[in-house]
């Protein structure tokens, strides 16, 4: 490669070129050091004639002579820098600008300072300047500020969270001046509710407290309890569905003992189990104040009801007590019905959804013999069978005070119903209003019975009649029949050999005999007789329904066509429409009861026409 480009030259003639030129190089950068040095000597050792001028090196014009180039280069310079108050106004300007502390080290007389170092910070770095103490004391102030312009409100509390370290509540400080406060689902902790409440008992002015499914427990009671105690607004205080416990009962006892001002105390959802059960039972004993309590889903059970019973019994002002959901058994039915037959003064009772059985029945019935005050009582879901509606009915014909009675989601039969409904629109004078039995199962007659009692005794009286399999079923197969009757195939052509109708059929039984008894059926019969069958999701039924459901169209056609038709003569030739028109068969009552029957044939019921 090397011939082929160097080829015409002459190597030895450009080595000694390039030997010459390098060293001509040399020579004059050793001359041209030389000349500077001498020339920055010669300029120290230099004095200015005025003692007195200031004097800079930078100023001063070469005295060497260093080329054609920088001789005119020094020239240039002189002429430039001969003037001195050009050069101190430059100072001067450098000084008192922008970039003066960058320049303080080339100011003489000026005390020299380190130069201000400048650098990039890294992420990792933080920022340490005299700013960030500036902003604090703003931020501070600012703050300061706007607690001051708040009038007054919540300065207290916003100052207590500070304390507390935890944030304001806004939902509470936007509701907290309402009558009735309610905040539910907010799960506050601890040091929230203990600002809460101290903001609370301060201002003194709510009085209902909701406080529903917030997590409270044990711990933040003893604030709310703290606070209940010097709480002279609150009348209503609703904790349902929180985790209070037993502990949460004992400290209720205390502050009912000690509060005169709390009327209403709902606590359902808690587990104070029978342990709490007690506690709320001497409160009942003692206290005075309280009109209505709730304790529904507490699991206080036997001796829970045998607690409460006792504090009923004793108690002549609670007017509201609901215990349901609580795993009563007939025996703390019993046990409670004790205390409640000598009560005077409870109006509304609610023991649904517990377990009184026949026994439980039977004593709160013997209760409605002699208690007159009880208003409204909700025996609901308690497993009540026949014999307790029955003793219960017989109670109501001595009960003239119960006005509304819900006794629904009970097997009570319809002859238990019927045996309620008699008494309560009977000879017997009761004050009875409502009657409640959703959820019973009831037939048609009770329905009929029901709807005289809610006419003529103005009586309300809840109930739903469910219809029968049975009459589902007809209604079901009445589709079928009637498809299998377009086609011209009966019911015995397709079962007629099996001999008991109480077998069960399937859908697939009524294609597999359609395709197998009838040899000319076609595809397309099959597929719409399988579509019919699938719109009610292909139950199961019995081959007597189906033969019912045959019989019972083809009496709904012997009818219609036993049925005489009135035939009217053509009508006069006044009107030459009518004149051109043939002689028509006019019937009388076409949209009648019997023509209404016509409804689903293959018969089409004309109107009649008006002249």
């Amino acid at each position: 490669m090397a011939d082929t480009r160097l080829k015409g030259y002459d190597l030895p003639k450009i080595h000694e070129k390039r030997k010459k030129t390098s060293r001509t190089k040399s020579a004059s950068t050793d001359v041209s050091r030389s000349q500077k040095s001498s020339c920055r000597r010669s300029a120290n050792s230099a004095k200015p004639a005025d003692s007195s001028a200031s004097f800079d090196v930078r100023s001063t014009p070469s005295i060497c002579s260093l080329g054609s180039r920088q001789s005119l280069h020094a020239e240039s310079s002189v002429s430039a820098t001969t003037d001195p108050s050009s050069i101190d106004v430059k100072r001067e300007k450098l000084k008192s600008g922008k970039f003066g502390p960058y320049f303080q080290n080339y100011f003489p007389g000026v005390s020299r300072k380190k130069p201000v170092e400048v650098r990039e910070l890294s992420d990792d770095e933080d920022y340490d300047t005299d700013l960030e103490e500036d902003l604090d004391k703003h931020l501070l102030s600012q703050e300061n500020v706007i607690c001051s312009e708040d009038h007054g409100l919540f300065y207290d509390y916003k100052k207590l969270c500070r304390k507390l370290k935890v944030v304001p509540n806004t939902f509470f400080i936007r509701h907290a001046m309402e009558d009735r406060f309610t905040m539910k689902h907010r799960y506050p902790a601890y040091n929230d509710v203990r600002a809460l409440m101290h903001d609370i008992q301060t201002k003194d002015t709510i009085s209902s407290l909701n406080l529903e499914d917030n997590g409270i427990g044990p711990s933040e009671m003893l604030h709310l309890g703290q606070m209940l105690l010097h709480s002279s607004s609150i009348i209503e205080l609703k904790l349902t569905d929180n985790k209070i416990g037993t502990f949460g009962a004992r400290l209720l006892k205390t502050v009912l003992l000690y509060n005169r001002h709390i009327v209403k105390i709902d606590i359902a959802g808690n587990n104070i189990g029978e342990k709490g059960a007690k506690y709320f039972a001497e409160t009942l004993e003692r206290n005075v104040y309280l009109k209505e309590l709730n304790l529904a889903h507490n699991s206080i059970a036997e001796q829970g009801a045998l607690y409460l019973g006792q504090a009923i019994g004793a108690n002549h002002t609670l007017d509201f007590l609901d215990i349901s959901w609580n795993n009563i058994t007939p025996r703390g039915a019993t046990l409670f019905a004790r205390g409640l037959k000598i009560n005077l003064n409870l109006k509304i009772l609610k023991v649904a959804m517990n377990g009184f059985h026949v026994h439980g029945t039977e004593a709160l019935a013997d209760v409605l013999k002699t208690n007159q005050s009880l208003e409204c009582l909700d025996i609901s879901a308690n497993r009540i069978p026949q014999d307790g509606a029955l003793a219960i009915a017989r109670a109501l014909t001595h009960n003239k005070g119960l006005k509304a009675l819900k006794i629904g989601f009970n097997p009570l039969t319809v002859e238990g119903a019927r045996a309620i409904l008699d008494a309560v629109s009977g000879k017997h004078v009761t004050a009875i209003k409502e009657v409640d039995f959703e959820g019973v199962v009831l037939k048609e007659d009770f329905g009929v019975a029901a709807i005289n009692v809610i006419e003529n005794c103005n009586i309300d009286v809840i109930y739903v009649v469910q219809p029968s399999r049975r009459s589902k079923s007809f209604t079901y197969l009445d589709k079928v029949v009637k498809f299998l009757n377009e086609i011209n195939v009966q019911i015995h052509d397709l079962f007629g050999d099996v001999k008991e109708t109480n077998v069960i059929l399937s859908s697939a039984d009524v294609i597999q005999r359609l395709k197998k008894n009838i040899k000319d059926v076609s595809e397309e019969k099959v597929t719409s007789l399988t579509e019919i069958l699938g719109e009610s999701g292909n139950k199961r039924f019995l081959l007597h329904d189906l033969l019912q459901a045959a019989q019972k169209r083809k009496s709904e056609k012997e009818k219609i066509a036993m049925t005489p038709l009135t035939i009217y003569s053509p009508r006069p030739a006044k009107n030459p429409v009518f004149a051109r028109s043939v002689t028509s068969l006019w019937w009388s009552q076409a949209e009648t009861a019997w023509g209404n029957q016509l409804v689903g044939t293959d018969m089409k019921v004309p109107s009649l026409l008006t002249t």
